[in-house]
């Protein structure tokens, strides 16, 4: 027996022995940490489900060493190196990456390799290497501020500067279990288990000096001066003092080194992680309990990858985001002040603490005979949740914890909404309005389709069917809109004087009014047309989709998206619901909680090319301008790395001066030929399994041309072209001229021949008329009128031959010609003959006709016409007629006979005809002679009448074939 002080101490200490038990316990299961990830493993294509380290390259490639090889990951596709490929050794333990993008190698072997550009680079084919040796132990890397990069293993240590120039040192102790750098100010820090070596810059000298060891070695890591390691219990600690002054820290061999991420330090244990945030190390999180972590890297991108030694790889989602997980898709959710309820599509409610959303505190309400087919929406009212389903109407109480159907002749309901103390439900057939209290039927539409959501906007019922939008007072009427709107409205939703309406075809429209403000579809940034739900919180439109949450800022007008990637356990949303800064989402794989705070802006992946192969060379780092030639192929191989999904890449390029719609294609490697020189822009973008567009590749390509194809050879060629049309051309006019002058010249002869000709019978014929005269006055006896008439001959036959050697004359000339001629007429009749000339204006007396025309016509007319016996009378006149200058000629002779009017028996006649046919051609103008018989009124003929129809001609020089070459070669004759 116990005295009863030691008892009633005995039972103190039990019970505080009891308390921190069970106060452990709880810390304990406090501890564990789910958090949504995304496993690689060998089914993905990794050669091995143990991965020792893993790094992303600053071109975003994701490296991993595992025991099988060095691995290269784009998202999509995974690249294998191994001994086959040239690695010294399958198991690859770090990595490395330095400023110039190369990546370094930590093998069993003490040999040094590193890839660049995806090649391997070893002693074998690298120069430098050569001269790095070591004699045993896996190399570590380190790249200080300078761009050196330390290489050290054991008591060996090489310094590497930016030209690859090797200085090599030996620390004067070995440490069996290897060392670690820092770099801390202006020195190197490099500790082993005994030692610590500082190296400093300015004496490039080391400096050594003792370590107090630990029983067991421990990891650590340095910030901002002060050390934090990992001591023996795997506990966290941080050094008061630097780790420089106390010196009391050493290092474990393996070269962990506590990376801090997002405000926590992450330590290994023998299984998975302890998280410490930096601010307090009283507590921790376990993640990943049981899996045996080899490390962990956090991207530029912000994703966190995590090496196992047992499942591959894993990258992490939001630690924020909590599943409820499902074997039902759950169809509909809803939230009270304390309670979160949803409900499955076997017709199961689960009911919740919304604070403590854990199966083991569910509570399940429909069981039994109130099991329907499929339940479809939830709405509060009060202490009571109305719940629509494939079976009809039911109701559940949180008073009293039960579920009661109601009973309504409506089967297959839709939706049912509260207003006051009406029940509004929607089915596949009408819009009933039901009292609630009575449940009586107030009214119902006449329109047999199916509904599916209501609201009240702008003092208006509006309810959503399938085919659009409808308005209700006593009856449906189409809610107008200013563009057509013919799909199913699922749901509607109003926040001030906006109405979001979701489609299942269409995406979501933005109203106001009767305006369409924006429709939000594929096209313009949604991944999906195909939306459940939308709600309105906060300026922010959340809309559950077949494919991920969309989230629309009214504000910004942009989009951002939550995809399984992000850590949902389904991209199916079904519905959604959005309370105190927390979406609550029914997915097809169980229900999701998100807080707003774990939302984070998705830039667009990563596009970009390499290698770029040209005829000429392989282009590693991308040039802003590319080389090519028309004949030559261009190879890119485009990547773009998005980490989201498994489901393949699909490429969409172009060449933006050739192209107007992008091709599609799943091949990275695009061969591509341009048909014409110049400069050109290559456009690739990705889409990822999320539907998720990346960045836009712009690649400028110069296709060169060659000689024959550039401008100046083009000029040239267009310059001999055209200097040979040229010269061909002035050949052909030259040609063409002389043909034309010898025509000329021809026709030139041809005319004078003919004057010449003319002149020939005129001349002749004028001699024979006046020799017979002359022979008659002979024969008479009558000297004295022979005296006279070879005076007035001889004037008369030098102006004949002037004039016949003549084209034309002026009116004057051929006044004073005719009138000479007549004298010399009316001497030979011995002054039997009367004549006149007459003009209607002084003018016309400078204008220019013809010459010989009218003698012809005179003297035809004193030898035919005019009678012998009596006096004869000729009367020429002058005178202007509109554009022509007219010339008349009467005589009162016996007139013609009608064959003298056909012309054929006269030879002046044709005299006639054959000069005005001469003078036309040179002229280019018409002339008219026509000649009849002057009768009385009683039809008796009293004489000819024989007019002509000059063209005016005012100045002879605008003729200049006429004035020169028309003359008489010898006006004498």
């Amino acid at each position: 027996m116990f005295p009863k002080l030691n008892r009633n101490l005995l039972y103190n200490r039990l019970s505080l022995i009891i308390l921190l038990a069970i106060l452990n316990f709880h810390k304990s299961e406090s501890k564990n940490l789910e958090i949504p990830y995304i496993q690689v493993n060998k089914t993905d294509g990794l050669p091995s489900n143990t991965v020792y380290s893993i790094i992303t390259s600053s071109n975003g490639y994701l490296w991993a060493g595992t025991n099988a090889g060095l691995i290269k990951f784009d998202g999509n596709n995974i690249r294998v190196y191994n001994m086959f490929h040239g690695l010294i050794s399958n198991d690859v333990f770090e990595l490395f990456e330095d400023n110039q993008g190369r990546i370094w190698l930590s093998t069993f072997k003490n040999k040094i390799q590193f890839i660049y550009n995806d090649s391997l680079f070893s002693h074998n084919n690298c120069t430098f290497l050569k001269n790095l040796v070591l004699k045993e132990g896996i190399p570590k890397y380190y790249q200080d501020k300078k761009g050196f990069i330390w290489i050290y293993c054991s008591n060996q240590i090489y310094l590497l500067d930016e030209k690859n120039r090797i200085k090599q040192f030996v620390l004067e102790t070995y440490d069996k279990g290897g060392i670690q750098a820092i770099e801390y100010q202006d020195s190197m820090y490099f500790m082993g288990y005994s030692r610590l070596f500082v190296y400093n810059y300015g004496t490039q000298t080391f400096n050594a000096s003792n370590l107090n060891n630990p029983r067991r070695p421990a990891t650590f890591n340095l910030y901002n001066g002060y050390c934090y390691y990992q001591d023996e219990n795997l506990n966290l600690i941080r050094l008061s003092d630097s780790i420089f002054k106390r010196r009391k820290i050493t290092v474990y061999s393996y070269d962990w080194k506590i990376p801090l991420i997002d405000s926590m330090f992450w330590t290994k244990t023998n299984a998975g992680f302890k998280l410490y945030n930096k601010y307090n190390f009283g507590s921790y999180r376990i993640l990943l309990n049981n899996i045996l972590v080899s490390g962990v890297h956090k991207s530029k991108s912000g994703d966190i990858w995590i090496s196992t030694l047992n499942k591959g790889i894993i990258r992490l989602s939001s630690d924020k985001i909590r599943n409820i997980n499902s074997d039902l898709p759950v169809n509909s959710v809803i939230i009270s002040d304390r309670n979160l309820m949803y409900t499955t599509s076997n017709g199961r409610v689960i009911l919740l603490d919304r604070f403590k959303p854990k199966y083991d505190s569910t509570y399940l309400i429909a069981d039994g005979k109130y099991r329907s087919f499929r339940t479809n929406k939830l709405t509060q009212d009060g202490d009571r949740i109305w719940i629509s389903s494939d079976l009809g109407l039911f109701t559940y109480n949180f008073n009293t914890r039960r579920i009661t159907n109601v009973a309504l002749k409506n089967v297959a309901l839709k939706n049912v909404f509260i207003e006051n103390d009406t029940l509004i439900i929607l089915d596949n057939i009408e819009v009933s309005f039901f009292n609630k209290v009575t449940q009586k039927k107030l009214t119902s539409t006449d329109r047999r389709k199916r509904f599916y959501s209501y609201t009240k906007y702008l003092n208006q019922k509006i309810v959503g069917s399938q085919d659009s939008l409808y308005s209700f007072d006593k009856e449906l009427k189409y809610y107008p809109l200013n563009i057509p709107f013919h799909y199913r409205a699922m749901d509607l939703d109003v926040q001030d004087s906006l109405l979001v309406a979701t489609t299942a075809e269409k995406g979501i429209f933005i109203i106001k009014g009767h305006t369409v403000l924006k429709n939000l579809t594929t096209d313009n940034g949604m991944v999906s047309n195909t939306c459940n739900r939308s709600v309105i919180y906060k300026n922010y439109v959340y809309t559950a989709t077949n494919h991920g949450i969309h989230i629309y800022s009214l504000k910004n007008d942009s989009l951002s998206y939550l995809f399984e990637s992000d850590g949902l356990p389904s991209n199916n949303i079904n519905d959604i619901a959005v309370d105190q800064d927390t979406i609550f989402a029914a997915t097809e794989e169980g229900l999701s909680i998100i807080p707003l705070s774990a939302l984070k802006y998705r830039p667009p992946f990563p596009c970009f090319a390499q290698p770029v192969i040209t005829y000429q060379d392989t282009l590693w780092n991308k040039p802003d301008s590319v080389s090519t030639r028309t004949d030559k192929l261009l190879l890119v191989k485009v990547n773009a790395l998005s980490y989201t999904s498994k489901i393949p890449l699909r490429f969409f390029y172009r060449i933006k001066e050739i192209d107007s719609n992008f091709k599609e294609t799943r091949e990275q490697n695009l061969e591509l030929r341009f048909p014409q020189t110049g400069y050109f822009t290559l456009e690739v973008h990705a889409l990822n399994g999320d539907f998720q567009k990346s960045q836009v590749l712009r690649m400028h390509v110069f296709v060169q041309p060659y000689f024959y194809q550039t401008t100046w050879f083009k000029l040239l060629i267009v310059l001999l072209v055209v200097l040979i049309l040229l010269g061909t051309y002035l050949i052909l006019l030259k040609a063409a001229r002389r043909r034309a002058q010898i025509k000329h010249e021809t026709e030139n002869k041809m005319r004078n021949l003919e004057l010449s000709a003319w002149r020939s019978t005129v001349n002749p014929h004028f001699l024979f008329n006046a020799l017979n005269t002359m022979q008659g006055l002979f024969h008479n006896n009558d000297f004295e009128a022979v005296n006279q008439f070879i005076i007035e001959f001889s004037s008369v036959l030098r102006k004949t031959i002037d004039q016949s050697g003549r084209i034309m004359i002026s009116i004057q000339e051929e006044v004073n010609y005719l009138k000479n001629y007549l004298e010399f007429e009316k001497v030979k009749r011995h002054g039997i003959l009367d004549f006149d000339i007459q003009w209607d204006d002084d003018k016309i007396l400078k204008w220019y006709i013809p010459s010989m025309l009218i003698q012809p016509v005179l003297e035809n007319s004193l030898k035919h016409g005019i009678r012998q016996n009596g006096l004869g009378e000729l009367h020429v006149s002058f005178f202007l007629l509109d554009d022509k200058i007219r010339c008349v000629l009467h005589d009162n002779g016996d007139g013609f006979k009608e064959d003298d009017l056909n012309g054929e028996n006269s030879k002046g006649l044709r005299l006639i005809t054959d000069k005005i046919a001469i003078v036309e051609k040179l002229l280019k103008k018409n002339i008219h002679f026509s000649f009849q018989n002057r009768k009385n009124t009683r039809g008796e003929i009293i004489g000819t009448e024989t007019i002509f129809l000059f063209p005016i001609i005012t100045n002879i020089r605008q003729f200049p074939d006429i004035e020169s070459q028309f003359k008489d070669p010898d006006p004498k004759v």
